[in-house]
């Protein structure tokens, strides 16, 4: 006996209601897919979105209900850029909520989420435009009618229940009262309360409204395939064609029609002029979380393979417009990895615009992600410091387990067949239940469903693989695969993908031995490759991740565009329709400023299907359809516009803000500058100074690591030479706010010196905590991060940041300074700076206090190290790094540390360009990180990539930082996204090198290269800018470095490996 199916049973004869509460748009999708599946008979309860859909519920068999739950009217300032035009949107789409569902003819029950003003709500639908005899019947013959109780109850007539409402005044206005209900013959009360005056009853007054607006922010394009020719492009066919100059492309009905040259307009074809455009295949993430509501992981059980993705796409999430503003296309989007078999995986379109059940891929095969390694495992030996430990669980807590969690699915999946087999044979009786887990199995154990699998050591990888060779299945991609270059052959004979990060490393123990070169190193031997994101920010310029194995793997443009297009198109199955430019495939294309590989390539149009969802242009209009909509709503809810002449100031407005105090110039030496080192002559490079335009010819290092000459130079007999032609000469770059040899493995906390206990740590310095051999630092130099600050975090005061060369053997050797600044973290609040005025003056106190006791006049005072410290900076002998989390405290930092008399580096994301002027006018010396990031709320989708170009314009002269440890090399990413979004690319190479070293107080000695000043440089292949572009030798004060580390030396061990005899066999 099943009690459970007993109890269902009703449900699925249709003989009771399933009631499905608090629903907005996409959970009522979904509700409306189960009701389909199994026929039931549905009562749909919104909280919002009802009118989104209105159409799908006016075809449906059931009821619905509004809940009266409005959301407050948005409180809009002056500022439009940072009002939310998606509450304003909603706001007038959920009042006339009630009106659009009456004009699609759709009788709906109203149930009012809260007894204590159960009224309110359907009064808004009334003052919104719903009809009022719609409202009653909401509250009487609806309900009744779909409850089958219409005879009883509903409407006052003879024979019905004596349920009835007495109402003073009018029932839809926020006047009127119920004075007396009763029920079933009974009054709620004997006598009735006083009347009121008729001058309290006021009737309702109609809102000012605005039309519903039921489309996403921002709208595509288009809604309709192009019928297009492109004329005279560079074509990235990602085909056996290769790459076509001066080619066409003619697409129509969402296909392909033909490529190639001077081809011919059809009638009724719109002619574009592509002349110095590039067009590529549309831009494919073999690994995506986007648009998944919920939550990525169900966690409830180490196998939770019946549950689906698809059931749980958002298909208004805007980070699908930001990518398809990237030129990504399309997605596989992935359970997580919390289970060793997790959920359904489903391939997509980011068919913006459309709802959720248009955005997989027909004929996709499915697919379902495994997950290795320490994800599923969770223990709590990778918990961070000061994290409680997590709970006993059944889970697995090694690899061993892992794998045997997985051979136990598929054993239990083969018994569950042949429990049926034998039902089905007549040898048992008894039917075996069905069990959607076991036979998703079967179809994964079948080669139905494919195996995507979340891992990164190679032994773990390698075990899998065997494992599905026993069980006679292939794996179709290994996810991360962060070690796939060591067991690359493997792979390749296996037939398994690999799609990979472009160059992720070090945020936990199992990427330690991850090589940005192992992309290129699986192709190399015979794996089709992809490069993915498992990021809202990387999947909007996937195309870049891809170029970077064109500088660390020495792969063609080409190859490097394929890791994005037709590769992981080969991956999900879905090369038949896309991922080449190809007559007869899907239009899925994209619309380039520039090559695809290059850091200077910007998406034009992105097309889906023939289908143009996104248009640098449209996007513009866009934002200045926001503009209006929120202006028009302030006039709507303001009871009279706010009136003002512009004369009322504040009593400081209109004075001069104050000048931020520059840092003081640095005079102490790196250890590393003892050591011994001979004349150096680079000849005949492309110099670039930072100080002009560049310049072929030489530069002379001294045996004092000063530059000596610049341009025609003597060479020194002693001197090494250096055969620089058809190379790039530069400053070495600077980072001035990093972790650097404090932090070495993410997830693994004894390798983690950022952050002390305690939120006042003025006396501890970072320099005594740097690691000299960590591979962060290691790997930043190799990059041409030459010369950097190490700072350590957390707290409101973290401790003393050290001002660092990359180069030597102890940290004595690296350190300029160990006191170079104090790092202070403000983030949003006052209260930072509050506390800093109270340590100064206990600081003082301190001061007077030991002086006294120096002097005998008071016993003797405990040295405080940390008072210390601040009074150093209250003095003015150390500067501050200051971080702040929000524009709006950035004019307090400002004023604080300039009426103090404190110098100072501040520190911010991208959203510092709203104060941009203030900076300016200050000549605040200014950190810049985040450029690249995902932006915030409604920003547009360039805000952080546009953001350098806008303060560099307004006059702020600033830098870049990472503020990371293993991602200092992005540093010069970050200044070429700058120069691609509109810096001057001078300006942006000038800000990771010269710019920084003025602002750390070391202009005189470094970041241009000028007689006089450190040979600290970097010789390069190609620009500084470039995605390809690799750094090749490498000097500090004239002293050559090994960029060698860890990286490279996994590089050239595994690419020296013998290749299997017999094809691995």
């Amino acid at each position: 006996r099943d009690l459970d199916y007993e109890a269902a049973a009703p449900l699925l004869r249709g003989d009771q209601f399933a009631l499905f509460d608090n629903l907005d748009k996409d959970n009522a999708l979904r509700s409306l897919a189960l009701v389909r599946s199994f026929g039931l008979k549905p009562i749909l309860v919104f909280d919002s979105g009802a009118g989104w859909i209105a159409d799908t519920l006016a075809e449906m068999r059931g009821l619905v209900a509004l809940s009266g739950r409005v959301p407050s009217k948005p409180r809009l300032d002056d500022e439009d850029d940072r009002n939310d035009y998606s509450a304003v949107v909603t706001y007038f789409n959920e009042v006339q909520a009630g009106a659009e569902l009456e004009r699609k003819g759709i009788r709906f029950a109203y149930a009012p989420s809260s007894s204590g003003s159960a009224l309110e709500g359907i009064r808004t639908y009334v003052a919104a435009g719903l009809s009022r005899d719609a409202a009653l019947a909401s509250m009487t013959t609806v309900p009744a009618s779909a409850l089958g109780v219409e005879r009883q109850v509903g409407k006052v007539a003879k024979g019905y229940l004596a349920n009835l409402v007495v109402v003073e005044g009018d029932l839809f206005a926020p006047s009127g009262r119920v004075v007396l209900t009763v029920h079933e013959g009974k009054p709620s009360a004997n006598e009735l309360p006083k009347r009121r005056d008729s001058e309290e009853l006021k009737p309702a007054t109609p809102m000012k409204l605005m039309p519903p607006d039921y489309s996403v922010f921002p709208r595509p394009a288009e809604t309709k395939p192009a019928f297009r020719l492109f004329k005279n492009a560079t074509v990235w066919t990602m085909s056996s064609a290769g790459i076509l100059t001066g080619a066409d492309v003619l697409i129509r009905d969402g296909k392909i029609v033909a490529v190639g040259k001077n081809l011919q307009a059809p009638a009724g074809c719109e002619v574009v002029d592509a002349t110095g455009l590039h067009i590529s295949p549309g831009v494919l993430d073999a690994h995506s979380h986007t648009a998944i509501a919920g939550g990525v992981n169900e966690g409830s059980n180490l196998v939770t393979i019946e549950c689906r993705i698809q059931d749980v796409i958002n298909p208004d999430d805007v980070n699908i417009y930001r990518q398809l503003a990237g030129g990504t296309v399309g997605a596989l989007m992935l359970h997580g990895s919390a289970n060793p078999i997790g959920g359904q995986s489903i391939t997509v379109k980011w068919r913006w615009g459309q709802p959720a059940e248009k955005f997989p891929i027909e004929g996709a095969p499915p697919g379902v992600k495994f997950a290795l390694g320490q994800n599923p495992i969770r223990e709590d030996e990778g918990r961070r410091r000061g994290e409680e430990p997590a709970p006993a669980t059944d889970r697995p807590r090694t690899r061993m387990g892992v794998m045997d969690t997985i051979r136990k699915a598929f054993d239990d999946a083969l018994d569950y067949r042949a429990q049926w087999d034998a039902y089905r044979k007549g040898l048992t009786k008894v039917e075996p239940r069905k069990n959607l887990q076991l036979e998703a199995i079967l179809e994964v154990l079948d080669g139905e469903r494919k195996i995507h699998s979340h891992g990164y050591r190679s032994d773990e990888l390698l075990a899998l693989l065997r494992l599905a060779e026993q069980y006679g299945i292939r794996v179709a991609t290994l996810q991360h695969v962060l070690e796939g270059y060591k067991i690359a052959d493997e792979m390749a004979k296996h037939g398994v993908g690999g799609s990979t990060f472009a160059d992720w490393w070090g945020y936990k123990l199992e990427a330690y031995d991850a090589i940005p070169e192992n992309a290129a190193m699986m192709w190399e031997r015979g794996v089709v490759t992809s490069v993915n994101s498992d990021s809202n920010d990387q999947a909007r310029r996937l195309n870049f991740e891809a170029a970077k194995s064109i500088r660390y793997g020495g792969v063609s443009p080409e190859v490097a565009l394929s890791f994005v297009t037709i590769q992981p198109a080969k991956q999900l199955g879905i090369d038949r329709w896309t991922g080449s430019i190809e007559p007869g495939k899907d239009a899925d294309i994209v619309l380039w400023s520039a090559p695809p590989t290059s850091v200077f390539a910007r998406c034009l149009q992105t097309y889906v299907d023939g289908v143009k969802l996104f248009d640098v242009e449209h996007d513009r209009a866009e934002r200045e359809r926001r503009l209006k909509v929120l202006e028009e709503a302030k006039k709507l809810f303001s009871e009279k516009p706010a009136e003002s002449d512009g004369s009322a100031k504040t009593e400081d407005e209109g004075a001069e803000p104050p000048t931020a105090l520059p840092l003081p110039a640095i005079k102490g030496q790196p250890g590393n500058s003892r050591y011994p080192r001979k004349p150096v002559v680079i000849a005949g490079a492309t110099i670039h100074p930072m100080t002009g335009a560049p310049f072929t010819g030489d530069v002379l290092i001294g045996p004092d690591g000063r530059i000596a000459a610049v341009g025609k130079v003597q060479r020194p007999k002693d001197a090494v030479v250096v055969n620089g032609s058809g190379k790039h000469l530069y400053p070495g770059m600077i980072d001035p706010n990093t972790t650097l040899g404090l932090y070495e493995i993410g997830q693994v906390p004894v390798s983690d010196d950022r952050s002390e206990r305690g939120d006042f740590n003025a006396r501890l310095q970072a320099a005594i905590a740097i690691n000299p051999t960590s591979e962060t630092i290691g790997v930043a130099r190799a990059a041409g991060i030459l010369t950097a600050v190490s700072a350590p975090t957390g707290g409101t005061v973290s401790g003393q940041a050290a001002l660092i060369s990359l180069d030597g053997f102890t940290w004595e050797d690296l350190v300029y300074t160990p006191s170079f600044a104090l790092v202070l973290n403000v983030g949003a609040s006052e209260r930072a700076l509050e506390q800093m005025d109270e340590w100064i003056r206990d600081a003082r106190e301190y001061r007077k206090q030991r002086q006294a006791a120096a002097a005998g006049q008071i016993p003797p005072v405990d040295v405080n190290e940390d008072l210390e410290a601040v009074e150093a900076v209250a003095d003015g002998k150390m500067p501050l790094i200051v971080s702040v989390s929000t524009p709006s405290i950035v004019e307090k930092v400002i004023n604080w540390c300039t009426e103090r008399k404190i110098s100072f580096i501040l520190v911010g994301g991208p959203e510092l360009v709203e104060v941009a002027d203030l900076l300016a006018k200050t000549q605040t010396p200014v950190a810049i990180s985040g450029t690249t990031g995902v932006p915030s709320g409604e920003d547009p989708y360039d805000y952080d990539y546009t953001a350098p170009a806008k303060l560099r314009a307004a006059g702020v002269k600033f830098c870049f930082t990472t503020r990371d440890a293993h991602n200092v090399r992005y540093l010069r990413d970050l200044a070429g996204f700058a120069a691609a979004w509109g810096m001057d690319p001078l300006e942006a190479e000038r800000a990771v090198t010269l710019y920084p070293a003025e602002m750390l107080g070391l202009g005189d000695r470094l970041g241009s290269i000028e007689v006089g000043k450190e040979g600290t440089l970097i010789l390069m292949d190609g620009p500084i800018l470039e995605t390809a572009s690799r750094v090749e030798r490498a000097w500090i004060q004239g002293r050559e470095l090994q960029l060698v580390n860890r990286q490279t030396i996994l590089r050239d061990l595994y690419r020296s490996r013998p290749r299997l005899a017999n094809g691995g066999k």
